[in-house]
């Protein structure tokens, strides 16, 4: 099963359990209300079932919704964070493209759903879109104020959207459900009203899955996620960028999905000659394992890299072997390693080869292996990111001036740093093409700034070089 799906299930498990708890208790209050109803009235009144047993299920509902976004966070106190940046998980789900991403954004939406549909079966003032979408924004902004001051959870502006997002969308359905019943002319104008919020929203659904689809290349994930504030920051470059415009090339490799990272998996443990009896899934991955000494294989949908761990490697002693003799070593899994690749041994013992945008018999070598050996000359484990590509082809990106100028308008990878730190200027001291994968298995170029700010602290910059 999906990694976060089951986590949902266990959530909701734990959380309808603390709603079943709170509608019995509140069921025994509305008993009581009913005898002293029927007492009062000696019978001559309708007791108001209807709203009593929604009542109920308005209860139930913020029992599941306190639980999911507040008593699940232990005992809160936490770092105090917050994010400000309406579309920011937008636009991460864009740029990585993962299930779980997109995911985490309609559940916040589906949270919010019965409190729209529920409100307006509830009281006559609940049928007036603006005090029901407008309740929806405030019971979310409480939430997140909540888990703010408290520590149980992130305040966010985009959960305030999607939550305010799923009750329009409640009280949409919920109401073009009552009006369709209605027999008079107005109501069919009414139905159409009440339609066009999740007519927009499915269309804009189909806009962003279908655009994507339709795309040449895929996303990078290190496109960022909001442009940073960068004024009042002196910027000093200790180079000169070049104007010029250039064509490069792209590159490709086809990703793996889960049918294709089985036949590799399948094929990792035939050269090796073990099996891998269990295999979980998840949304970026696959692991596969072998419980009874046969060790543990991740591998990565994307770009194909992996990390492979042997069966009692822990209890193992590491030694150091020449480079010849780890190529040896290596070719039982497959692996090639170019001629042109650097090859050193750290401080951990791990034997680590690199290449720099190697090409060779029409493949792109580009990356990092690391491997360890054992006494023995066996290999007991594997983080294996040399990545292999074929060329896909030539392409136009913007000069290293077009790059800088996007640099200083905030618009580059893990920009989030200039809201941390009080930064009043910045040190460019190098610029240099370097390439990505994207979310559909293509090499893209990007621009790497080394940036230094604060006198000591230094942090590589992306910008996306592809016009």
């Amino acid at each position: 099963m999906n990694d976060f799906l089951e986590f949902v299930l266990n959530l909701l498990d734990r959380g309808i359990s603390l709603a079943i708890f709170a509608v019995i208790i509140c069921a025994f209050g509305v008993i009581a209300a009913f005898v002293i109803f029927h007492l009062v009235t000696k019978g001559k009144k309708k007791f108001p079932w209807v709203r009593s047993i929604l009542l109920l299920i308005i209860i139930g509902y913020f029992a599941v919704l306190s639980y999911a976004t507040l008593l699940r966070y232990g005992g809160g106190g936490g770092y105090r964070e917050m994010n400000l940046h309406l579309f920011r998980a937008w636009r991460e789900a864009w740029n990585t493209f993962f299930f779980q991403d997109w995911l985490n954004i309609f559940i916040n939406i589906a949270m919010f759903i019965p409190l729209g549909a529920i409100l307006p079966l509830m009281a006559k003032l609940f049928r007036r879109w603006y005090v029901t979408v407008p309740f929806g924004f405030a019971v979310s902004l409480i939430i997140e104020m909540i888990q703010y001051f408290t520590g149980r959870g992130i305040m966010d502006v985009d959960d305030i959207f999607t939550n305010t997002l799923g009750t329009a969308l409640g009280y949409c359905i919920i109401m073009i459900i009552t009006t369709a019943f209605c027999k008079q002319k107005k109501c069919g104008l009414k139905c159409f009203a009440y339609s066009s919020v999740p007519l927009i929203f499915t269309v804009a659904l189909i806009g962003i899955f279908g655009g994507y689809h339709l795309k040449e290349y895929g996303n990078l994930a290190e496109t960022p996620y909001f442009t940073a504030n960068t004024k009042g920051i002196e910027w000093q470059l200790q180079f000169e960028p070049d104007d010029e415009s250039k064509i490069v090339p792209t590159y490709h490799r086809k990703p793996y999905n889960k049918k294709t990272c089985d036949e590799f998996g399948e094929q990792f443990a035939k050269n090796l000659g073990i099996v891998f009896e269990d295999k979980y899934y998840y949304n970026s991955m696959t692991v596969f394992a072998n419980h009874f000494g046969g060790g543990f294989l991740d591998v990565y949908y994307n770009d194909g890299s992996y990390s492979y761990t042997a069966g009692g490697a822990i209890g193992q002693k590491n030694a150091e072997f020449s480079r010849e003799e780890v190529i040896k070593m290596l070719e039982s899994f497959d692996i090639y390693i170019p001629d042109e690749a650097d090859f050193f041994i750290d401080e951990y013992g791990n034997h680590i080869f690199t290449v720099d945008m190697v090409f060779r018999d029409g493949r792109l070598y580009d990356g990092e292996l690391s491997c360890k050996c054992s006494e023995n000359s066996a290999v007991t484990k594997i983080e294996n990111n040399l990545l292999i590509f074929e060329k896909y082809k030539d392409v136009k990106i913007i000069s290293e001036s077009e790059a800088y100028k996007k640099l200083k308008a905030g618009k580059f990878s893990g920009n989030d740093f200039l809201e941390r730190y009080d930064i009043e200027e910045i040190i460019v001291k190098s610029i240099a093409l370097d390439y990505m994968a994207d979310t559909k298995g293509f090499y893209q170029p990007v621009y790497v700034f080394e940036l230094q700010f604060n006198e000591t602290c230094d942090i590589d910059a992306a910008v996306p070089a592809m016009k």
